[in-house]
Parts: C-alpha cells; sequence; structure tokens
C-alpha cells in the first residue's frame, strides 16, 4: 500500500495567491516620473571616481559608477527626484 499525503498537507492547484496581475483595460497605469535633462554634477563625478579608484576598480567601472552617482545628485539639486 502507497503512503497517502494528507489533503491539508498539500496546497491544492490555483490555492497560491496570485502575483500581481497586469493591469486591464480601464485602469489607471502610474506614469513614470518626467524626464529631466541635467548636467552631471562635476563635484560629485570627481569625488565617487577618486573612491572608486581607491579601492581599486577598473578605471571604466569607476567612471561608470561616479557618472551615476553625479546624474543622481543632479536630478536632486534639479528636484527631479
Amino acid at each position: 500500500p502507497a503512503a497517502a499525503t494528507p489533503a491539508a498537507a498539500t496546497p491544492a492547484a490555483g490555492s497560491a495567491p496570485p502575483a500581481e496581475a497586469p493591469p486591464q483595460a480601464g485602469q489607471d497605469i502610474p506614469s513614470p516620473a518626467p524626464h529631466v535633462e541635467v548636467e552631471l554634477d562635476q563635484e560629485t563625478f570627481e569625488r565617487v571616481l577618486a573612491e572608486q579608484l581607491a579601492q581599486g576598480k577598473e578605471r571604466r567601472v569607476a567612471e561608470g559608477q561616479a557618472r551615476r552617482a553625479a546624474m543622481l545628485e543632479a536630478r536632486r539639486k534639479a528636484g527631479g527626484g
């Protein structure tokens, strides 16, 4: 005889909570933040670049991270997020 698993111990098919469903027609979809053109914050770029290079990161990687930090800082100063 095979051992049967009690029905309460195994979840029934379709009983799991559904993942967030995609919006249906007619539902409001949140719009993304408005696009704000900003110049990189040079002070932040230079500071973060120096920090990244001091940690021994490759220059290309350090520049990318510094560029991102400078862009975020410039957006923050501009009030865009």
